[in-house]
């Protein structure tokens, strides 16, 4: 009985995207109906841009919350182009809020009892999270709890639903599924290009002592330190190189990134990490997309929203089982930029060990259950003979999605 009406304007910021267009009068149909919900649209699409539409309409306060520093300045940025007004920021100690504010989880969970924030607090009527597909945890429902906004929307382009304990909590945030845009419709409608999974197998593993509880030392053995593994992240990375192409490679311990930095010193490079200072990494970013950067060394930062248009090759080695990873790392190759002819994705594959090789096959199956292309090729072929092979799928790909552009 509590219900406060949210009010929109008629009008606002337009795209030339209809799905964007749409998702706007969806997201403002479900802000008047029962308070919001999930947008589930592919990486690279403009949730930031679509949400930036929506608020252009909203009469009133709104807040885009991220979990993230570098993503903070990022969506600022994005936000403030879009509605041609500063956007506010909290986070990283500044309290700075604007009609609209970017602010990170993490300060509005530690300042609840921040009198300063109350006022603001108090205005917001619409919070948006973005990836919430990693926020739906007890900090996110303690910062919805405490803001209590009319209306909460969740952004994600990975979220499975199909698990009970993930739909339940989801729903709970922010409500049910009000928008889809995946994946293949973006590519088949131009908006994303197109790409392939190049499953790199690396049969050189063998059974070892540890035991089902001894994960850690096995992925330190057999993935971080593996001399033979790492010879062939940077046997690709120098093809790719070579092929005048823009590589970032995907790891997941700090340990594994320092030790590819070393072997890779001959080639223009810069770590992008949580230990990396926000502007260090904008700044990589940047000399990266003009080109004055070969190659990217990222971890888990890489995961969330970080917008790279022109790396065109992804080395996935990492070796994780999390089928939201997979397909969020892949999705983060496939924006559009100029010259660039699509993705070609290197997806590390350990072989003959149990735990390893079942997460190999779950990232496939994540691909594959997206509508992703996926060959699978054995490592002894050499950088050279894997990357023409790749060519020759990515080919075939684009001159399928041409003819089918071409029938419509």
């Amino acid at each position: 009985m509590d219900w406060t009406e949210v009010k929109f304007k008629d009008t606002g910021v337009v795209s030339d995207r209809d799905y964007q267009n749409e998702c706007v009068e969806r997201m403002i149909f479900a802000s008047q109906q029962w308070g919001g919900g999930l947008i589930l649209a592919a990486t690279g699409v403009g949730k930031t841009r679509t949400a930036g539409q929506f608020f252009s309409r909203l009469i009133g306060n709104g807040c885009f919350i991220v979990d993230e520093l570098t993503l903070l300045k990022q969506a600022q940025k994005e936000l403030s182009e879009v509605l041609q007004e500063e956007v506010g920021e909290v986070g990283n100690m500044l309290f700075l809020p604007k009609r609209i504010t970017v602010a990170t989880s993490q300060t509005l969970n530690k300042h609840q009892a921040d009198t300063k924030f109350q006022a603001w607090v108090e205005s917001l009527q619409v919070n948006i999270i973005d990836e919430v597909h990693s926020q739906i945890n007890k900090r996110s429902f303690s910062v919805v709890e405490y803001i209590a906004p009319p209306v909460v929307f969740g952004l994600t382009a990975t979220l499975q639903l199909q698990k009970e304990d993930v739909r339940v909590r989801a729903h709970a945030l922010a409500g049910p599924v009000c928008y889809e845009y995946p994946l293949t419709q973006g590519q088949e409608e131009g908006h994303l290009s197109k790409g392939v999974v190049i499953q790199v197998l690396h049969p050189t593993y063998t059974a070892t002592k540890y035991g089902a509880g001894e994960y850690s030392q096995e992925y330190t053995d057999l993935v971080v330190d593996n001399d033979l593994r790492n010879d062939v992240v940077c046997d690709l990375v120098r093809e790719a190189v070579k092929r005048n192409k823009f590589p970032v490679v995907v790891v997941e311990r700090l340990k594994h990134l320092a030790m590819l930095s070393d072997m890779l010193e001959d080639i223009p490079h810069k770590v992008v990490c949580g230990d990396v200072k926000v502007e260090d990494r904008m700044l990589a970013k940047k000399h990266f997309e003009s080109g004055e950067l070969k190659l990217l060394l990222v971890n888990k930062v890489f995961q969330k929203g970080i917008d790279i248009k022109k790396m065109d090759v992804v080395i996935d080695a990492g070796a994780m089982k999390d089928k939201n990873r997979a397909v969020q790392v892949f999705g983060r190759g496939i924006r559009l930029a100029e010259g660039k002819t699509g993705l070609l994705h290197f997806d590390i594959s350990d072989m003959k060990n149990r735990r390893f090789e079942s997460a190999a096959k779950s990232r496939r199956n994540a691909f594959l259950g997206r509508g992703i292309p996926v060959k699978k090729l054995v490592s002894e072929r050499g950088a050279k003979e894997l990357f023409e092979l790749a060519e020759e799928c990515l080919k075939c790909v684009v001159s399928v999605k041409n003819e089918h552009a071409t029938k419509n």
